[in-house]
């Protein structure tokens, strides 16, 4: 099914009216049921999503599939990826990540808890070569990215005692074989119990995201922590890290401050570093605002300037896409209530919408943002985010991606009257 969604649009922080934004919206075929969609465009459009259907894996089905659209985003076809091999296993079904390198290898990985299944197709998602582990053992909430300069696939995760990235070198002589193992892991931060003297985090959080700049292949990771936001920079390929703080981003004291839930990255052509996030405003147990933010450093994490977007009261689940120099996109649902969206007390009955906003020129300290509301109704009631513990209906996530031709794709998942369902939405190049 497709329905054309006519978003209203409208400029603020600069001068002169925008014309509305057009985003078609198309279920993704046999798909219902499933959440938390990751989403990749390769350099000739042609674009991937996965969603899960959770743990265990299925063992009739097994392996979280992939669905390709070669006409952005008109139509999709489904297909089954692997963990052993060419071979599905139910080693599947947690948290999925999707990246593509410079010759369009495709790479999918899928959670099982104790690692994160790696596959990769050189065929566009028709055939797949898998394993059952990717880095060392245990992890949770794994995203993905990719150097250019260095041909590296980088993976990032939350394990047992601090936060890894991992690095699978793919211009050696194996190729892309080298993701299926990757053999350098590097911890990128402590928690709990460090070194006095030495950065550790309060909590076992999850990374919000990971990215690279093209320019020199330097890779940066965000999460929340007791002091905020937390970026971190490496440039000598994920090996050693310097950890900052966007500031103004603590509030309490918690990772719950920024934890609404994950603080996507991105890196332009010049290499301005942008950041996504939502923020409290009051206590985690009853925010009176959540607010959702981009900021950027012109400096490699030094120094900072943000924006707030113009949103409802409640607004989570921020995601990112660099469209060009210092201009990003940045998606999110909101609410017209406030308090906790886990709660049922406060969120028992409340609409959520999906919205999605350009910004450009705030690293030139001139911002302007053009704001459309992509879907009016994609959930009721709780959302499992934060804190945790509400409805998982759209799981705890979603994903957006921009083409080389400027296309812009979200996928996400709309769960209403008890039903999960991903769906794409394309938005059509524009200047």
């Amino acid at each position: 099914m497709a329905a054309t969604v006519l978003a209203a649009a409208g400029a603020a922080g600069g001068a002169g009216a925008a014309p509305p934004l057009r985003f078609r919206v198309v279920d993704v075929p046999n798909s219902a049921g499933a959440t938390e969609p990751s989403l990749v465009i390769d350099s000739k459009g042609r674009i991937f999503v996965s969603a899960i259907f959770g743990l265990p894996g299925d063992v009739s089905a097994p392996g979280t599939p992939v669905w390709r659209s070669v006409n952005g985003g008109v139509t999709f076809t489904r297909h089954s990826t692997a963990s052993a091999g060419p071979v599905a296993t139910p080693l599947s079904g947690g948290d999925s990540a999707l990246m593509t390198d410079k010759r369009d290898t495709l790479y999918a990985t899928d959670l099982w808890v104790g690692n994160d299944s790696i596959a990769f197709s050189t065929d566009h998602a028709d055939s797949w070569t898998g394993s059952p582990a990717s880095h060392r053992m245990v992890g949770d909430r794994n995203w993905l990215a990719y150097a250019t300069k260095d041909d590296a696939l980088y993976q990032i995760w939350n394990g047992v005692d601090a936060l890894y990235v991992a690095r699978a070198d793919l211009g050696t002589p194996a190729g892309s074989l080298a993701a299926l193992s990757f053999a350098n892991n590097y911890r990128v931060a402590g928690e709990m119990v460090g070194v006095p003297g030495s950065y550790t985090r309060a909590d076992s959080v999850w990374p919000g995201g990971i990215a690279v700049d093209q320019r020199e292949g330097a890779v940066f990771a965000t999460w929340s922590d007791q002091d905020g936001l937390a970026v971190a920079r490496s440039a000598d390929k994920g090996a050693t890290w310097t950890i900052g703080h966007i500031p103004g981003t603590r509030v309490n004291g918690s990772w719950n401050d920024t934890g609404w839930n994950y603080a996507p990255v991105g890196v332009d052509a010049r290499g301005n570093v942008f950041v996504a996030y939502s923020q409290l405003t009051g206590s985690a147990a009853s925010p009176s605002r959540i607010s959702t933010y981009v900021a950027v450093s012109r400096d490699n994490g030094r120094t900072w300037r943000k924006t707030r977007i113009a949103t409802r009261t409640t607004s989570v689940f921020p995601t990112l896409a660099v469209l060009g120099v210092d201009r990003v996109a940045v998606s999110w649902i909101d609410a017209a209530e406030y308090g906790n969206p886990n709660n049922p007390a406060d969120f028992n009955d409340v609409d959520w919408r999906l919205a999605y906003a350009e910004v450009k020129g705030l690293a030139a300290g001139r911002p302007s943002t053009l704001s459309a509301t992509v879907e009016g109704l994609v959930h009721t009631g709780t959302v499992f985010v934060g804190t945790q513990g509400g409805n998982r209906g759209m799981g705890d996530f979603f994903s957006m991606a921009a083409g080389p031709d400027g296309r812009v794709a979200i996928a996400y998942s709309r769960a209403v009257g008890g039903k999960s369902q991903p769906r794409v939405a394309t938005l059509a190049p524009r200047r």
